[in-house]
């Protein structure tokens, strides 16, 4: 038996395909809201995804157009900083420190936390 020819094997596969998709429109129709309102709810997720990836990909060749060093605005050293003239500038300087240190967060006491070994418990009491 020869092959039937190219094109009639290609038309014969999409009449299988449509039959197939046929069979499962119902379960497709039950399906549908709950399929548009998931894709609808990651809408958003996708496009803040492809808008970083883009911001990725320009800091990246902007980076090879014009490298940049920058210097960390929270590291100072004692060495480039001047010294301090009055009392007035020393306060301003502690109050602006102070303002940064607010938002670094710290560890709390050891105590307070359990350290490793966990929560202290109270001692058990005698009968």
């Amino acid at each position: 038996m020869t092959p039937l020819p190219f094109p009639v094997r290609i038309a014969a596969g999409l009449v299988a395909i449509a039959v197939e998709q046929a069979r499962d429109l119902p379960r497709l129709i039950i399906e549908f809201p709950v399929t548009a309102v998931s894709q609808a709810l990651q809408a958003p997720w996708r496009v803040q995804q492809k808008v970083n990836e883009l911001a990725h990909k320009g800091d990246h060749l902007l980076g090879t157009l014009c490298p940049v060093e920058e210097q960390p605005s929270a590291a100072t050293f004692s060495e480039d900083e001047p010294p301090v003239a009055q009392w007035g500038e020393q306060q301003d300087r502690e109050s602006s420190l102070s303002a940064v240190r607010l938002h670094c967060p710290r560890r709390a006491p050891r105590g307070l936390t359990g350290g490793r070994r966990g929560p202290r418990r109270p001692a058990a009491r005698p009968p």
